[in-house]
C-alpha cells in the first residue's frame, strides 16, 4: 500500500497544491521467481478538496511480477481506467534493476 501525496511544482496543476494518490497492490507468489496479482492507481485530487468523480482517476491492473534474477525483475500488466479522467485501456512494463551499495554478500 503507498497513499502517496503529490504536488506539481511547474505546469497546470501547480494551483491544486497536494493530491492524494494512493496505490495498492495483492499479489501471490507461485513460485519464487514468479507473482501474480492486482494493483490499483488512483489519483483523487486536491487535498483541499477532492475531484469530482468524472474527474478522479481509477486504474485497476492484473500483473505478473518477475524475479529474473537477483539484480533484475519484471513487472508487467493490463489495466483498465474506471472513469471518463482515465485511459480506458493500459499496458504497462517495468523494468527494475537492483543497486547493491557496499558488500554484495549481505545482498540476497
Amino acid at each position: 500500500m503507498n497513499p502517496a501525496l503529490e504536488r506539481s511544482w511547474k505546469g497546470p496543476g501547480v494551483a491544486k497544491g497536494v493530491e492524494f494518490s494512493p496505490n495498492v497492490k495483492v499479489s501471490y507468489a507461485v513460485t519464487q521467481q514468479v507473482s501474480g496479482g492486482v494493483e490499483y492507481y488512483g489519483a483523487f485530487g486536491s487535498l483541499n478538496g477532492f475531484d469530482p468523480s468524472s474527474e478522479q482517476e481509477h486504474q485497476f491492473f492484473g500483473a505478473v511480477d518477475l524475479n529474473v534474477s537477483p539484480a533484475w525483475e519484471i513487472n508487467f500488466g493490463l489495466g483498465v481506467g474506471t472513469t471518463p479522467a482515465t485511459e480506458h485501456l493500459i499496458a504497462k512494463l517495468i523494468l527494475g534493476h537492483h543497486v547493491f551499495w557496499g558488500n554484495h554478500s549481505a545482498q540476497r
